[in-house]
This record gives C-alpha cells, sequence and structure tokens, in this order.
C-alpha cells in the first residue's frame, strides 16, 4: 500500500511539474541577436527534485530572484560560491528528456538564455529551476530547448 501512495504522489509531482511549461518560460524570440557569451557550468547548478517545489513557489511571480549564499546551503550545495563580483540568483528553467540531457546558460546583450539540450525524440516538456551565479541581473530570461533524436 504504501508503495502504491509514493507512486499516485509521484504522479501528481511529475504533473505538477509539468503543468503550462510556455508560461514558466518563454522562448527566446527569433530576433535575438548579439554576441553570445556562456556562462561557466561551474557558475550553477539544478535545483534538485526534491527541492523544486520550494524554488516553484519562490518562482511562482517571477522568472529570477536574487539570493544569497544561505539559499544554495538549502539547495544542497553548501560550498557554491559565486566569485568574480558575480551574485546568486534563481531562475526558472525547461527542459525536456532530462535523464540525457544538460543546461547551458549564456548572456545575449542583457538577455539571459536558458537552454537545454538532450538525446532522444521529442518529449514532455518539464519545469526546473537553475541556482546561477550571474554577473548582473538579467533584463529578460529566456528558455532554448533542444537536442538530437
Amino acid at each position: 500500500m504504501k508503495y502504491l501512495i509514493a507512486l499516485a504522489s509521484l504522479a501528481l509531482s511529475l504533473t505538477a511539474s509539468a503543468a503550462d511549461p510556455p508560461s514558466w518560460l518563454s522562448p527566446a524570440p527569433s530576433n535575438l541577436n548579439g554576441p553570445t557569451r556562456q556562462i561557466p557550468d561551474a557558475a550553477f547548478f539544478e535545483v534538485p527534485v526534491s527541492k523544486f517545489d520550494a524554488a516553484a513557489a519562490w518562482l511562482q511571480d517571477k522568472v529570477f530572484i536574487s539570493q544569497s549564499a544561505k539559499e544554495a546551503r538549502y539547495f544542497g550545495h553548501a560550498n557554491f560560491v559565486c566569485s568574480g563580483g558575480s551574485k546568486p540568483y534563481l531562475v526558472r528553467a525547461l527542459y525536456e528528456n532530462g535523464g540525457t540531457g544538460v543546461f547551458e546558460l549564456a548572456w545575449v546583450g542583457d538577455a539571459l538564455i536558458v537552454q537545454h539540450e538532450s538525446l532522444g525524440s521529442e518529449g514532455t516538456i518539464m519545469k526546473s529551476a537553475l541556482f546561477a551565479c550571474l554577473s548582473k541581473e538579467p533584463t529578460q530570461v529566456y528558455s532554448a530547448i533542444g537536442g538530437a533524436m
């Protein structure tokens, strides 16, 4: 019986994470041009699934919010620190085929692009959140999802 309850809870959790992803983060517009500056992988991490509901609640009305070092600890990375004058932010993210994918962050001007690349055929787009050290506050945050079949 406990097993069935656990499965039901998991199904409800996945449904909630998948609910209405387009309103969670808009795709990058086709007219977004300019030089792209990658943010190093060591400057961000994905919020663990066990903490996603808390992150989603904090991000309910905003695409990103400023954070502090203690929030990195809360999200499971006690030794995570921002360097070079960057500041910590919690940022909305989208992904598909998460088990085979990787997040990337990049600046295009003052806009932040949250990209997820994965292997496999098109899947269900799911919500996530990233804890990231950013050199500036973004004017906009956009999603880009891609991959290979």
